[in-house]
C-alpha cells in the first residue's frame, strides 16, 4: 500500500513539474510541497520495510527468560547480546527438526547440488548514519548452541519434539562492530529478529520470522549499567 502511495507521490510530482512551463511561486510551491511528502514517504517506507514482521498466526509460545546486552570481551571493549526464551510447540505436531532459521525460497549450488538459502537470527541497530547488524556467535559455548539449534535437546526421528512440550532456545549475538563506545549513543532502532523453521515426519513445514522484538530499552539499560562504572 505504501508503495503505492510513493508512486501516486511521484506521478504527480512530475505532472507539475511537466504543466510548469514558466514555473509561478503557486506551482514551485505545490512542486515543493509534492516533493516533501515523496521523502517523507521514502523515509517511512525505509523505516517499516527493513525490518520483517513476523507471521500473522505463529505457533508456537514464547516465553522470554533473559535479554540483554553484557561485555564479552573486557580487554577490547565488545559487546554482545544474550537470549533465552522457552518454545512451546503449538503446531499440533510431532517435529522432528527445528532450527532458528527461515527459508528465503533461493537456492544457492554446493558440489552440485542445490541448497535453500537461509536467514538466520539478528540484530539490526541503526543509528544516523551506520548501521550495525549482528549475527550469532558460534565462539561462546558457554552462552550459545552453535549455529541457533535448539539448547541441548537433539530434536529428531527419535526425540521429536511433541505438541504443548517445551524446548529452550539460547542465543548469542555478537559482532567486532558493537563496542561499549557506541552506547555513549542512543540508536533510532534497536531490533531483534527470530526466525524458525519446524518439520515433521510427514511432509509439514513452517518457516518463517517466530517473533521480531524491540530491544531499544535493553540498550538503554546496558547504557545505565556502563555509566555506573564512569563515576
Amino acid at each position: 500500500m505504501k508503495k503505492i502511495i510513493i508512486f501516486s507521490l511521484f506521478v504527480a510530482s512530475m505532472f507539475v513539474l511537466a504543466s510548469c512551463g514558466g514555473q509561478s511561486d503557486k506551482d514551485v510551491k505545490a512542486l515543493d510541497s509534492l516533493n516533501s511528502q515523496l521523502d517523507k514517504a521514502l523515509n517511512d517506507l525505509n523505516a517499516t520495510e527493513t525490518v520483517p514482521v513476523e507471521a500473522v498466526e505463529v505457533p508456537f509460545e514464547i516465553n522470554v527468560l533473559e535479554h540483554k546486552f553484557f561485555n564479552l570481551k573486557w580487554y577490547n571493549g565488545e559487546v554482545a547480546f544474550n537470549f533465552i526464551a522457552e518454545i512451546t510447540n503449538k503446531t499440533n505436531k510431532s517435529i522432528v527438526s527445528a532450527k532458528a532459521e527461515k527459508e528465503t525460497g533461493e537456492t544457492k549450488d554446493l558440489f552440485g547440488e542445490k541448497y535453500p538459502v537461509t536467514e538466520s537470527p539478528y540484530i539490526l541497530i541503526t543509528f544516523d548514519n551506520k548501521e550495525i547488524q549482528l549475527g550469532i556467535s558460534i565462539y561462546n559455548p558457554d552462552v550459545v548452541h552453535a549455529g541457533g539449534e535448539f539448547e541441548s535437546e537433539n530434536i529428531s526421528d527419535g526425540s521429536p519434539w511433541e505438541p504443548n512440550t517445551i524446548k529452550t532456545l539460547r542465543l548469542c549475538f555478537e559482532g567486532p562492530d558493537l563496542k561499549i563506545i557506541q552506547f555513549n549513543y542512543t540508536p533510532q532502532k534497536c531490533v531483534l529478529v527470530i526466525p524458525i523453521t519446524v518439520k515433521d515426519p510427514i511432509g509439514y513445514k513452517f518457516s518463517d520470522y517466530l517473533k521480531t522484538y524491540d530491544i531499544l530499552d535493553d540498550w538503554k539499560s546496558f547504557q545505565q549499567e556502563i555509566s555506573k562504572f564512569k563515576k
